[in-house]
């Protein structure tokens, strides 16, 4: 007893560090770029029905009175190359680019062996769900004739940056109940903590300058920020059942929507929209706005995840099918704390942040292949699906802390050996989207007069999303 306490303290302790001390780069609104342990992230996440997988008890409970007791599982994943392109995404010929390297510790789970009911399994988890983080930064000059009121062409200097770190860390506790040597049922319950650091700026000015009189002079300056600092705390429990017939397992996994604990997580939001200039035809406009300490609201969807792994001699082959609800709109904010006392506080007129989800379904396909007694083979596909709802927004109105549109695909291949206390899971997994045609982000490059100076948003783009990791997982079995 005294020891499995030490080895769960151990093991929270770890989890903990590994989360909280070190970034992890991925996608805003794709809900499979993060598998949970390196056996999941080589065979596709196909291991809902998989009895042997360690991470049961975030992917299905009900496997856990058949996964070996009293062991910790610490996984990690290091991506050598993450690029995202966006052809046009500012402009005609104005891209935005992305590229970072990395290594990043991912979770760490644990099986409890702490009662003399052999039917009963006990589990906790700490783990990564979400870690994303994108970073734009563009500028844009030119000689343009766009004022009316200075003779010539004028210098247009437009800019845009976008900077979004997305955290979602669950942390959880699981049991599951042996009902048969076939049939097995479990509930897992999470604390679920999301942290948002947003910002978005859009900058232009139109400069006149007179080189013949050393002069020089910002006629038109313009500009749209956002600011959002988020956080939020809620509940949520998975169901999980497990059930073995022949060489045939099957298992299901349900997740509640997302119970929000309001006293807990709270905002920071600033917008606003500015725009002086010289030319009286145009209405100078500044709109500012500054709230904090807001309760904030994050939704997740209703899940429903099957999965069914069939065994040949020396080959298990598995597949897996995901099905996420849609959410409606909804503001991530509570606008009824907003303090409206200042006259220049315009939030509610022009400022609520919020999101909406479709829903999607994702499919898993994985393989493994015992190569020897000790050594096999895992290979995976996944598909993973962007769940934002363009159709709901109009981005250049609404305050959408978010500019992820693409799908993903995933493809990976390892290895994992067995040793006489421990297993070690290691392999490759690439990462990559495509997409085109899509709503350009901003436009610097065609400013009119009447839209601040921006330009109109066309959809001449091309994006490209490239990934390559390094998966590294390690199981230690005490007994």
């Amino acid at each position: 007893m005294l020891r499995n306490k030490i080895i769960l303290r151990i093991g929270f302790l770890i989890g903990l560090m590994s989360i909280t001390s070190v970034q992890l780069f991925s996608q805003e609104n794709n809900y499979w770029s993060l598998q949970q342990g390196a056996t999941a992230a080589l065979n596709g996440g196909a291991v809902i029905a998989n009895a042997k997988n360690q991470t049961a008890a975030y992917y299905n409970p009900g496997l856990l009175p058949f996964v070996k007791s009293n062991s910790v599982s610490l996984n990690a994943s290091t991506y050598f190359l993450k690029n995202v392109s966006i052809e046009n995404g500012a402009g005609k010929n104005i891209d935005l680019e992305y590229v970072r390297f990395g290594v990043v510790p991912q979770n760490i789970f644990g099986i409890l062996d702490i009662t003399k009911n052999d039917k009963w399994t006990l589990s906790y988890a700490i783990l990564s769900e979400i870690h994303s983080e994108i970073n734009f930064a563009t500028r844009n000059e030119f000689l343009i004739d766009i004022s009316d009121v200075y003779p010539g062409s004028e210098t247009y200097l437009g800019g845009y940056k976008y900077y979004n770190k997305l955290k979602e860390n669950w942390y959880g506790l699981a049991i599951g109940y042996k009902l048969s040597d076939e049939f097995g049922i479990g509930l897992s319950t999470f604390v679920v903590v999301n942290n948002l650091d947003y910002s978005e700026a859009r900058i232009a000015n139109v400069i006149v300058e007179d080189e013949a009189n050393n002069f020089v002079r910002t006629i038109v300056n313009s500009s749209l920020n956002e600011d959002l600092t988020y956080s939020s705390v809620g509940l949520l429990m998975k169901l999980g059942l497990s059930y073995k017939l022949d060489k045939l397992r099957l298992g299901l996994s349900l997740t509640s929507p997302l119970l929000n604990l309001n006293f807990v997580g709270k905002a920071k939001v600033t917008r606003g929209v500015y725009i002086s200039t010289d030319d009286n035809s145009l209405s100078n406009i500044n709109q500012v706005s500054f709230q904090e300490k807001i309760n904030t609201t994050n939704k997740k969807p209703f899940t429903i995840d099957f999965g069914a792994t069939y065994s040949f001699p020396k080959t298990d082959v598995s597949i897996r099918a995901a099905y996420y609800g849609a959410i409606d709109t909804y503001d991530l904010i509570d606008k009824n704390d907003f303090d409206n006392s200042s006259n220049f506080d315009q939030i509610e007129d022009f400022g609520i942040p919020q999101m909406a989800k479709k829903s999607v379904t994702n499919i898993g396909v994985g393989l493994i292949q015992e190569l020897s007694k000790k050594t096999s083979l895992y290979a995976g596909f996944s598909t993973d699906f962007n769940n934002f709802d363009e159709s709901k927004f109009n981005r250049q109105e609404d305050f959408v802390p978010s500019i992820g549109y693409w799908d993903l695909y995933h493809y990976s291949l390892g290895l994992s050996n067995h040793l006489k206390h421990f297993q070690l899971v290691y392999g490759l997994t690439y990462m990559r989207g495509r997409s085109q045609g899509d709503l350009q982000i901003i436009n610097i490059s065609d400013p009119i007069i009447d839209n601040l100076f921006f330009g109109e948003l066309t959809k001449d783009t091309k994006t490209t999303v490239n990934e390559i990791n390094l998966n590294i997982g390690f199981i230690y079995y005490f007994r």
